[in-house]
């Protein structure tokens, strides 16, 4: 199955990784470490969508949004009938109501 990023998951992405290497700190070596493990778990899910767990902080009738997680980032994703999108990345050290749709 194809993965696919939403506009606003690839926002947030971009978003968080900046926020790391500018406001953090995080040398931009480890920032790029990061950010090779988030794709290869996203890219993951096409081979086997099921294996993250329910999202218990979003719901919406019809839908069952799943996350993984890697390292301290959340990837949230739909399974859809022919492709996974991706819609969110969020960073768990954050509350969790925070998680919106």
């Amino acid at each position: 199955m194809k993965v696919v990023f939403s506009d606003a998951a690839s926002d947030r992405l971009s978003d968080l990784l900046f926020f790391m290497q500018e406001k953090q700190g995080i040398p931009p070596e480890v920032v790029d470490r990061l950010l090779v493990e988030i794709l290869d778990a996203a890219d993951s899910l096409g081979e086997w969508p099921t294996k993250g767990q329910l999202e218990p902080f979003l719901s919406e009738p019809g839908k069952q949004h799943r996350r993984i997680i890697v390292r301290h980032v959340k990837i949230v994703y739909l399974i859809m009938e022919d492709h996974i999108r991706v819609t969110d990345f969020f960073d768990s050290r954050q509350r969790p109501d925070k998680l919106k749709l």
